[in-house]
């Protein structure tokens, strides 16, 4: 009977036992499983935050805050599993501190790039601290890992141990109470049976969770021998389950396992981790990132490596196109002869390459946070405001030349052009401004030739007047000379005639006399008269013209050189359909000498002040007419001035002669139309030609 309670309170202890021994196993397995779930959605979370870095593409932003979201729920449980073991808690502990710096890291580098300062985020990137964070968070997990591995192997072999107990307590309780207690002996051999079958199942959620694992992971002896794999391993290498036990691995690498192996096993290190190429089952190669730990048994002796294998070549891959798209980048960016800046919608500098240096003097540093002030004219800093609270366009999507600003305080000409782009919501300005003082100064010696070249043709011209004028003078003295010679003589004969008396004969003599005279006295006037035809403007030949071909063909003959001279032209056509019936020739000479006076007097304002030129043609329903207006944004006519400007000899110009507007005027009013200056209104002078309409009736 003695024998009989010692064996049942045996078997009840080793039942204890082994259930507490599976209830381990279980723990472990659902420990581990959430440690893996965990390190997959950290690793998510970097995969999102780098495509986004790279490509700008939301759908690594979604990506990346789905799995932001899910971090919470999994940390809670794998928080939950390791709560009732203060050692377990304040590993778990150390697990949040570093996830917490992991996603410090992440979370700045994609609000960096959120904000457009996509330099500043690859700087951060390049600096390795979110891969030390994260090699850091893989760790302790593998750490925490290693640590359920280890209790989970101590709780199987307790369990068979006290198994085996139970068993050998049963047979000696069977010998000796083998009459009495055969039916408790069938008993007790049923709850080893239990026993086993929970064992057995503790396993087969071990071994779920192994082969499910979002890694690779695998079992290595301490001889370099591969004891076990799971699904995971044999998808990154591209051989099955069966061909890696076989021992795959090449001598290279095998040579660099087995000195891990030896630095854990004696005891060099707590683990080894590394980055390597890997060639799969059909030639591919794929970066892997490998860590192993030492696995001991219940004695504490060396029993099996524990190794993780997780395809990085993605990572790779997109950190090597993340560093290629930037340097591409800053080759173009830093090389470029413009200056090139990023500017956000408050007009800050947020980047700026070294060409600035050479054109205002400034370092790319020292602007960079700036406003962009510095360097541009205050009227484009209010256009950009003004841009920003209306909507007005402006300058966007074209260029303009403007003076900038240097460092030393001098002034340089610039080529302006802004491209507006966005991101994330926010808005942001590329500005590149070209140096083109060099261009201005090459462009003022070609006027300066120019006018050279005029000054000389014109001096030609005034020489050939001259010499017309002389071969003029000839012909008309010779001309004339016939008819008053003839003139003179006849006279002379008369009188002579008259000398000897006022006989009949004499008379008639005189009368022929006087009468051919007379003939050479008209043929001197006709002499005269063609003289003041050729001198005398006449208004030519009349025909019925369209207004707007007019003015166009005029334009297109005066503004030549209006675009070299920084002139912007405006055309406000309003006289579509309308004619008149005038010598084409004479009025599109009246355009001309308007439109070249008012680009003359424009080209002797500062490169910086607005230059525009605007030609307007408008239908007049009073009085039946068309109107044509020519203004300009130069120094404008002096008041003393405005009165007498049509009047001849008057100008303006230093070296005019004064006779232009007065030859307008008189050929407008030869075509029963008016010319008029209009009143000041501000800057400039406006010029308004009114002519009657044509109409067939």
């Amino acid at each position: 009977m003695v024998l009989f309670v010692v064996a049942a309170i045996g078997i009840v202890q080793a039942v204890l036992s082994v259930s507490e021994s599976i209830q381990t196993v279980d723990h472990s397995a659902r420990t581990i499983a959430a440690a893996n779930d965990m390190q997959t959605t950290v690793r998510d979370i970097e995969s999102g935050q780098r495509g986004y870095l790279l490509t700008g593409d939301v759908t690594y932003l979604r990506a990346y805050e789905r799995s932001l979201g899910r971090l919470d729920v999994r940390m809670e449980r794998l928080g939950g599993l390791l709560s009732a073991d203060p050692a377990r808690q304040a590993q778990m502990d150390r697990i949040r501190g570093l996830v917490a710096e992991k996603l410090r890291v992440t979370q700045s580098t994609v609000e960096l790039k959120r904000q457009g300062k996509a330099v500043q985020a690859l700087e951060v990137v390049r600096s390795g601290a979110g891969e030390q964070a994260m090699e850091a968070v893989e760790t302790e997990i593998q750490a925490l890992r290693n640590r359920e591995l280890q209790l989970n192997e101590r709780a199987r072999q307790n369990a068979g141990a006290k198994g085996r107990g139970a068993i050998r307590i049963v047979l000696l309780a069977a010998v000796a109470i083998l009459l009495s207690g055969a039916a408790a002996a069938y008993g007790m051999l049923r709850s080893r049976a239990r026993m086993d079958e929970e064992t057995a199942a503790g396993d087969r959620r071990f071994q779920t969770t192994f082969d499910e694992a979002g890694v690779g992971l695998a079992l290595v002896g301490v001889d370099g021998r591969w004891l076990h794999v799971n699904r995971q391993l044999s998808i990154i290498t591209g051989y099955s389950q069966e061909e890696l036990l076989e021992d795959v691995t090449s001598p290279e690498d095998l040579h660099d396992d087995l000195i891990a192996a030896d630095r854990l096993v004696s005891g060099n290190a707590d683990y080894v981790m590394r980055e390597k190429q890997f060639t799969r089952k059909d030639g591919t190669v794929l970066w892997v990132n490998t860590r192993g730990r030492l696995i001991q048994d219940a004695d504490g002796k060396p029993d099996f490596l524990f190794g993780v294998v997780e395809d990085i070549s993605e990572r790779k891959r997109i950190n090597a196109s993340l560093i290629e798209s930037e340097a591409r980048y800053r080759a173009v960016f830093d090389s470029a002869l413009e200056a090139i800046a990023v500017i956000d919608a408050k007009g800050e500098i947020q980047s700026i390459n070294p060409a600035v240096e050479r054109i205002f003097g400034y370092a790319p540093e020292e602007l960079e946070g700036q406003n962009v002030r510095l360097l541009v004219p205050v009227e484009l800093v209010r256009e950009h405001k003004r841009y920003r609270e209306n909507g007005k366009r402006g300058l966007i999507g074209g260029h303009r030349e403007v003076v900038g600003r240097r460092r030393d305080g001098g002034s340089v000409s610039i080529d302006l052009s802004v491209a507006k782009w966005e991101r994330d919501g926010q808005t942001f300005f590329t500005g590149i401004m070209r140096d083109v003082t060099p261009r201005r100064a090459a462009e003022a010696a070609l006027r300066t030739s120019e006018e050279r070249l005029r000054s000389l043709q014109a001096e030609y011209a005034h020489l050939a007047r001259v010499n017309e004028l002389g071969e003029m003078a000839a012909a008309i003295a010779h001309e004339i000379n016939q008819p008053l010679t003839a003139i003179v003589n006849y006279l002379n004969t008369g009188l002579f005639a008259m000398a000897d008396g006022f006989g009949q004969e004499a008379f008639g003599e005189a009368e022929e006399v006087m009468s051919q005279a007379s003939q050479q006295a008209l043929r001197a006037g006709e002499i005269v008269q063609r003289l003041r035809e050729f001198i005398r403007k006449d208004t030519g030949e009349r025909r019925v013209e369209a207004v707007e071909m007019l003015v166009d063909m005029a334009s297109r003959l005066a503004l030549i050189d209006a675009a070299a001279n920084g002139i912007s032209v405006e055309r406000v056509a309003g006289a579509e359909g309308v004619e008149v019936r005038v010598d084409p020739v004479q009025i599109q000479q009246v355009i001309v000498n308007l439109v070249r006076n008012a680009i003359d007097a424009m080209v002797t304002l500062p490169p910086y002040e607005n230059r525009r030129l605007t030609i307007t043609t408008r239908e007049l329903e009073r009085g039946n007419a068309v109107e044509i207006v020519i203004a300009d944004t130069g120094p404008g006519i002096a008041p003393g001035m405005r009165e007498k400007i049509f009047e001849p000899f008057v100008t303006s110009k230093a070296n005019g002669m004064g006779i232009g507007l007065s030859v307008c005027r008189r050929l407008i009013d030869a075509h029963d139309g008016s010319i008029e200056l209009e009143e000041e209104t501000g800057r400039g002078a406006a010029f308004r030609i009114c002519l009657p309409r044509y109409s067939p009736s």
